[in-house]
């Protein structure tokens, strides 16, 4: 079981005017190959990439997950604002379901039976979300506030924010875009926490979000990794998670 409060991500800066931390694992990427080839998870993906391609106008020729990550990086850098990003990346999360099933949902399950859903969706994000993420592990996590004990999920190892690079791709294309499509379409609090430090991630479902100003993740330095165009560039390292729209 794990204890959850706010985020504790915040990097360090290394002195000099090139403010960026360290971040991810040290030793080499995991195979995903036995992910990848399973039937299931390449329906899965077909099926994101058409809808990621769709809204975003472009069409990689790159092959599997390389593709996806190059239609990211278009959706992050050819995007005006951080709040397009968001908005996007929510809309392709909606597009994966019938326009019925979300208010349905809310309606049926949400409202009447919420921690029965925020297991349901748990299990759900677990069992379907491996190909995008990697390996998963179901959890409970302790809520500071309080005590209570919610379902979570377990990212080990994020795939999706390890091939990226970039914590700002990670928080405008995945984090804040779930976590809105959660709360406004399902009717379900959920909080993910990514990890900075090993690329980790918990989701915690009956976990209110904090606003984007407060969110902590939001505080991290600008990763060495990030090849972005204004990488390390703006609010003295603090990637641009919030600030990409300054010059």
């Amino acid at each position: 079981m794990r204890t959850t409060g706010r985020a504790r991500r915040r990097g360090k800066a290394k002195g000099g005017a090139a403010l960026r931390r360290d971040a991810g694992p040290v030793d080499e990427r995991p195979s995903y190959e036995e992910l990848d080839t399973n039937p299931i998870n390449a329906l899965f993906f077909r099926l994101f990439m058409e809808k990621l391609e769709e809204r975003v106008g472009f069409s990689s020729a790159l092959p599997g997950y390389d593709g996806l990550i190059e239609v990211v990086r278009t959706l992050n850098v050819g995007s005006k604002s951080s709040e397009e990003i968001r908005a996007l990346s929510k809309l392709v999360l909606l597009s994966l379901f019938p326009p019925w099933l979300p208010p349905a949902f809310r309606v049926m399950f949400a409202k009447p039976f919420p921690e029965l859903s925020y297991l349901m969706n748990a299990w759900v994000t677990s069992l379907c979300c491996e190909w995008l993420m990697g390996p998963t592990t179901l959890n409970e996590v302790e809520l500071e506030e309080g005590g209570r004990k919610v379902p979570g999920v377990l990212v080990e190892r994020c795939r999706y924010l390890e091939e990226v690079g970039c914590a700002s791709a990670c928080m405008n294309s995945c984090k804040f875009p779930t976590q809105e499509f959660f709360k406004q379409d399902m009717g379900l609090d959920v909080t993910l926490e990514p990890n900075y430090d090993d690329f980790s991630c918990q989701f915690v479902f009956g976990k209110e979000a904090p606003p984007l100003e407060e969110d902590e993740a939001c505080a991290t330095l600008c990763f060495k990794q990030c090849t972005f165009p204004k990488a390390g560039k703006l609010r003295e390292g603090l990637c641009p998670s919030q600030y990409r729209d300054e010059n």
